[in-house]
């Protein structure tokens, strides 16, 4: 075979690495252990067997794997082989089509359970406490100079947060994106560790036929020049994978001044702790989910008891505001609800929430998070923003109804690991690289783990109050059809019963009326029957009453937005009583502590009612609003056919028309209906008027 048809191809250094087809005949092997003078073609289209046979001995646990290789897991085996002075790790495993085999010395023996002892056992209830002490077990094990734990954040930057070296000078430091490469972060992702014992030497050849197929991963070597540890001056590096919710949580680096080999015993034993610290880790996190579900349940219980009594979910979330900042760590909350804005704390001004708001709709998320949120966006934004980042949840999956949390700037430094030059001969200094420190403005802190943790039981509370509310809402849908049905009932009943009364009390009625000398005796017991009848109406309708009043459902106040029901509701009118030259002013509206369907039937009779008797050469309706002490006040103005001065006192009355009206359609019950919707909200209604002059009307709302 010609060397030509040979592809080198680089692989980790440390260990030993053979490639075999599935008829295990050889077609790559490493350069460290090809034979003293053996010419590499030699060695490739070997039988496998006999090549190791020739090298190491007790390969009888091989030999019988290797006559069936179905046999091999896809994780493989590992066995203990020997030479004649040394002993070593054999690991096995397969693909389809190829066997690959790795072999690394043993150069320490098996721990045993008497060490294991020795260990600190990871049982703490704090995250920082897990890393600190998983951090001193691995050094016990691996003996390091120091051993680090690096957390990697969403952005990819990353935080040293633990050290064994409590001298250490990049303790707390933020290392920009470059510390871990996407490559980096998506190697470490797949692979479980990566171990060079010598950093002078990171890589080693393995020559391979063609018919090679991709070499594993976990042969390859480190995919980025390892800047960090250059720059800490280490010559052994040993980097455990901390993989947390199938996400790169962070990693665990151990550094050495020296050049040192770690037993791969150890090395499993230390991928073994950190795993086991990770799973702790993420119990914590749960534990403070359970922490948190124990809160919100509290909070679900005097929700409930809100919605049992009438109040919607967004006066509940109102209510708890300054609650729902701090547990999510904020500077600052907004609670938007079909245009009304609630805000407690470091907010932007409601012209910026908004903003933020279209933004978020954009986004196919329930829960948004950006520390960043600046930084990235405030060229959207005209006026400078206050806050620097932002998470929001959408109530209930709905894009009108969001809790915005802000935070403010946290100016801090950027470290980033640059590749160090010498003058204009651009010569790299001692170690390669130096560190570029860079202050970071517009960021906030980072949504960490815990913050989202809240924000989930958050929305699993509120889910759950939504669908209690729609079980209770399909309650009185249920109940609104079988009052219906009563009021037919009623209906028939009050047409049928009050027949047989009324019929008794007119007859003795005309028959006093027409025979005025009828004796004393038929006198009483006309009076008589007329008085039974009169009773017996008045009973049945004070329990009908009584009855009706018994069925009234309340009604659920919330704050709501005025300004867009109003031109809505204005064209409308203006379509109906084809007053199409009408015009309105409105100034700032204030939102109403109120009921939507309410407020719009409100607000309905009375612009209807303003644009029907508004028909001179220039009619015009204002509206507007202010705040009074505890009360929110609306004032209608037109300036049309208004009211005789002797008839203001009786508009509110049912089914009364004024005379300057009765050429106008409406059957005179709209005032009457509008100042009994107002007296259900708790205002108060006033009208002012002057004939031919227009009418004024007053509507006083309650703020809560």
């Amino acid at each position: 075979m010609s060397s030509n048809s040979l592809h080198p191809i680089g692989v980790k250094a440390h260990g030993h690495f053979i490639i075999a087809d599935i008829t295990k005949k050889i077609i790559a092997v490493s350069e460290n252990l090809l034979p003293n003078g053996i010419d590499v073609n030699h060695v490739i289209g070997s039988e496998l067997e006999a090549f190791l046979q020739h090298r190491f001995s007790s390969l009888h646990e091989l030999s019988s794997l290797l006559s069936d290789p179905s046999k091999i897991s896809p994780s493989g085996r590992t066995f203990v082989i020997k030479d004649n002075i040394t002993a070593y790790y054999l690991h096995v495993h397969k693909t389809a089509e190829q066997l690959f085999i790795w072999i690394e010395e043993k150069v320490s023996e098996i721990i045993f359970s008497s060490e294991m002892n020795d260990f600190t056992t990871v049982d703490t209830d704090t995250q920082s406490s897990i890393w600190c002490q998983l951090l001193e077990n691995i050094q016990h094990i691996t003996e390091s100079d120091n051993v680090l734990v690096a957390q990697i954040f969403e952005d990819r930057t990353s935080r040293i947060i633990a050290t064994t070296d409590k001298e250490f000078a990049y303790l707390e430091k933020l290392f920009a994106k470059s510390f871990i490469s996407q490559e980096l972060y998506e190697f470490f992702l797949k692979n479980e560790l990566m171990y060079i014992p010598n950093m002078q030497r990171r890589q080693q050849i393995i020559f391979c036929q063609e018919a090679v197929q991709t070499i594993p991963l976990e042969y390859l070597p480190l995919p980025q020049q390892p800047r960090f540890s250059n720059l800490t001056a280490a010559k052994s590096t040993f980097t455990i994978p901390i993989v947390i919710n199938k996400s790169l949580w962070g990693i665990v680096v151990c550094l050495h001044r020296s050049t040192r080999q770690i037993d791969y015993q150890k090395r499993m034993l230390c991928q073994l702790l950190v795993q086991n610290a990770s799973i702790r880790h993420d119990e914590i996190l749960q534990k403070k989910g359970i922490e948190f579900d124990k809160i919100i349940k509290e909070t679900k219980k005097e929700f409930d008891d809100h919605v049992t009594d009438g109040r919607s979910l967004n006066y509940c979330l109102v209510q708890h505001i300054e609650r729902i900042s701090k547990l999510a760590k904020a500077d600052g909350v907004a609670i938007y609800h079909y245009g009304v804005i609630r805000k407690y704390g470091s907010t932007p001004s409601n012209i910026q929430i908004n903003q933020t708001i279209d933004l978020i709709k954009q986004l196919d998320k329930k829960i948004f998070k950006d520390n960043n949120f600046r930084l990235k966006r405030k060229h959207l934004f005209t006026a400078p923003l206050p806050i620097a980042g932002v998470a929001a949840l959408k109530v209930a999956n709905d894009q009108e109804h969001v809790i915005l949390w802000f935070r403010n700037e946290s100016k801090t430094a950027l470290m980033e690991i640059c590749e160090s030059l010498n003058g204009d001969n651009q010569v790299k200094s001692k170690w390669g690289f130096h560190l570029k420190e860079t202050e970071i403005v517009d960021t906030a802190p980072f949504w960490d783990e815990e913050d989202l943790s809240f924000i989930r039981s958050l929305d699993k509370m509120i889910t759950k109050t939504v669908l209690l509310a729609a079980k209770e809402e399909a309650i009185i849908n249920q109940m609104l059809i079988t009052t219906n049905n009563e009021l037919e009932m009623i209906t028939y009943t009050l047409s049928h019963d009050l027949k047989n009364p009324l019929s008794v009390a007119k007859l003795s009625t005309q028959l006093l009326l027409r025979k005025p000398d009828i004796s004393r005796e038929v006198q009483n017991e006309c009076i008589s029957n007329i008085q039974a009848g009169l009773e017996s109406m008045e009973s049945l309708i004070n329990k009908t009453v009584a009855f009706m009043r018994s069925k009234h459902t309340p009604i659920k106040k919330e704050q709501i937005a005025i300004h867009p029901m109003i031109i809505k509701l204005f064209e409308d009118s203006k379509r109906i009583n084809n007053n199409l030259h009408c015009k309105l002013e409105v100034s700032e509206l204030i939102p109403i502590y109120g009921e939507k369907s309410t407020l719009k039937q409100i607000f309905f009779n009375i612009i209807d009612n303003s644009v029907k008797f508004s028909g001179g050469e220039a009619p015009v309706i204002r509206i507007s609003s202010d705040q009074q002490d505890e009360t929110v006040v609306y004032r209608i103005t037109d300036n049309g056919i208004g009211i005789p001065s002797d008839e203001l006192s009786m508009v509110k009355n049912a089914f009364y028309k004024g005379k300057n009206a009765s050429a106008y359609a409406g059957a005179g019950i709209g005032l009457t209906l509008v100042n009994q919707l107002v007296k259900m909200l708790g205002g108060s209604l006033v009208i002012e008027s002057a004939l031919n002059e227009g009418t004024s009307v007053t509507i006083n709302f309650p703020i809560k």
